[in-house]
């Protein structure tokens, strides 16, 4: 718990990770309880999301998870920057920086076929003569 006078940055600091960690656990517990569903036990569904993380959009390490962290009473700060929670968050910040590169590309991909669309350098019918030409290729081989 802090304890005295505190500034704002460094209250923001401090207090800000906790919530992303809290609701990372509770994303975690969530797709562990479906996991329960249909695999039949919470034991048997940890398991699984600790052989195979692509089972969770966000896996949480046990010692990384909500109640062990409100449990602790003191030394927090030092308990959440111990290395395995900061490589997992480090996985998490990997993760939500692929999906925006590839939202990045996406868009760069749709405003340069817009341009080109709109300069004329390609046109519409060009891509549907392309197409029925690849369609007439395709059904006369079969």
């Amino acid at each position: 718990m802090i304890r005295g006078p505190v500034d704002a940055p460094k209250f923001k600091d401090y207090i800000l990770p906790l919530i992303f960690l809290k609701r990372l656990s509770d994303v975690f517990e969530d797709e562990i309880r479906v996991l329960e569903e249909d695999f039949g036990s919470q034991q048997k569904a940890l398991k699984l999301a600790d052989a195979d993380h692509k089972l969770v959009r966000f896996f949480v390490p046990d010692n990384a998870r909500w109640p062990k962290i409100a449990a602790r009473t003191t030394g927090l700060g030092e308990y959440l920057t111990e290395q395995e929670i900061a490589a997992r968050l480090a996985a998490v910040d990997a993760k939500l920086a692929a999906g925006e590169a590839r939202r990045a590309a996406l868009v760069a991909l749709s405003q340069s076929l817009l341009h080109h669309l709109m300069t004329g350098r390609i046109r519409l019918p060009e891509f549907r003569s392309q197409g029925e030409r690849g369609t007439e290729l395709g059904s006369g081989a079969g």
